[in-house]
């Protein structure tokens, strides 16, 4: 008996060892938190709309790179992020449009999430138009001192671009509200944005204006997305100094996955489900655009880019969530 328990207790041993064997750094990260990626949208009977969560990407890239992306929480409360580019390029008009179609009237919150043309350039026309209503702009803004020193061929614009978007909120009687690091954006419904980053002026870094946007992590239940606004690696490298988990479900991609953003730490540390990425079909063809597709292939994150797919709505209740696209 002694004999038979001692055998025993040697396999007991073996087996215990080799089921804590510690995993190969060459195996993929496997997401075992978070909401479920469904293939197909649920049937129509299976969708509570009441409880659903929408975020439209807008295809605002036909001929150049740029940012726009609505949030419509379930009670129907609305966050624009981004707008594209002033005219001639015009993206008021597309954003716009996208809004009346869909019965928009009112954007609760419009942020700007960072200061390049290419962002916020949109919005002086958005605000000044009498088709859609904005209750509050956020951003974090930029000293022109710094701009002038660190990013001399963007400081003018950028800054005329902001005076008249103040103007344009002073003559609507629209409050601004300056964004900080570690802000709570409530969007009501259990729909939540933290700010993981915003400006911080006094960081002076190449890229000055990209590493200084806004970062957001929104959360609604056990769903969460990562808006990158257009971070750089250092500004990505700062994030994951300072929150040692940022894994989201989804990840807009940085900087229209192109140029100094989207590190394979970055990749790593976020561990997302599904890539957006915001870009027109020039970009996903060059040298800048190659080496972040290069990066994202051999992960087993899928990726949508709006010149490929359109306008890209992700669908969640908190628990679940899948992707519609316009083609």
């Amino acid at each position: 008996m002694n004999t038979f328990f001692k055998k025993c207790g040697i396999f007991l041993l073996l087996g215990l060892l080799i089921s804590i064997r510690p995993v190969s750094a060459e195996q993929p990260l496997r997401r075992t938190t978070g909401a479920q990626l469904l293939d197909q949208p649920p049937a129509a009977q299976d969708i509570d709309k009441t409880r659903l969560l929408r975020i439209i990407t807008i295809n605002v890239n036909l001929q150049t790179v740029a940012d726009s992306h609505l949030i419509i929480t379930p009670s129907g409360k609305t966050l624009l992020i981004d707008a594209g580019w002033p005219p001639p390029r015009d993206h008021a008009k597309v954003v716009l449009s996208f809004l009346k179609r869909e019965g928009i009237r009112r954007i609760d919150q419009m942020m700007a999430s960072h200061f390049h043309i290419d962002h916020f350039g949109a919005m002086p026309e958005i605000l000044h138009s009498n088709e859609v209503t904005i209750g509050e702009l956020l951003w974090s803004p930029l000293p022109l001192d710094k701009l002038e020193k660190l990013e001399p061929s963007e400081a003018k614009k950028t800054k005329d671009l902001e005076e008249k978007i103040r103007k344009e909120c002073a003559e609507k009687n629209v409050p601004i509200k300056e964004i900080k690091t570690g802000d709570i954006l409530d969007l009501e419904d259990g729909v939540t944005g933290r700010v993981l980053a915003a400006a911080e002026p006094d960081i002076e870094t190449k890229n000055y204006i990209n590493n200084n946007s806004i970062v957001m992590r929104l959360a609604y239940k056990n769903f969460s997305m990562l808006f990158a606004g257009d971070a750089g690696f250092e500004e990505e490298k700062r994030i994951m100094s300072e929150h040692k988990d940022i894994v989201c479900d989804v990840l807009k991609i940085g900087h229209h996955a192109g140029a100094g953003s989207t590190g394979e730490d970055w990749i790593k540390a976020v561990n997302a489900k599904v890539g957006v990425a915001p870009m027109p079909k020039y970009l996903s063809e060059d040298p800048r655009g190659l080496r972040v597709w290069n990066q994202l292939a051999p992960t087993s994150i899928k990726v949508y880019r709006t010149w490929e797919h359109g306008n890209i709505e992700i669908n969640t209740d908190g628990n679940r969530f899948w992707i519609l696209t316009e083609k």
